[in-house]
């Protein structure tokens, strides 16, 4: 993909993949906007991991998404959940 004219790096995007990063932004109100690539789950994997580390303590609903599971698991951190009712 990269080495094709006109396209862009994911990694460091300076063209096109830049250009669309500040107009999502733009729309999202967001400060910045990253694109990532396989999915929500490595969204979430990324996400929780930048953010959680061992013993870290994360309160989740029962109904989160199976990859919140994985990547709390994968982080070490530690994860309360709500009683059922």
């Amino acid at each position: 993909m990269y080495a094709a004219a006109g396209l862009d790096n994911l990694h460091e995007p300076q063209g096109v993949i830049a250009e669309a990063q500040a107009a999502a932004s733009e729309v999202f109100g967001a400060a910045q906007t990253h694109f990532l690539v396989n999915g929500t789950t490595a969204g979430i994997l990324a996400s929780v991991s930048a953010c959680c580390g061992p013993e870290a303590t994360l309160v989740m609903s029962r109904a989160s998404h199976m990859s919140v599971f994985n990547a709390a698991a994968a982080a070490g951190a530690l994860l309360l959940l709500p009683c059922r009712a």
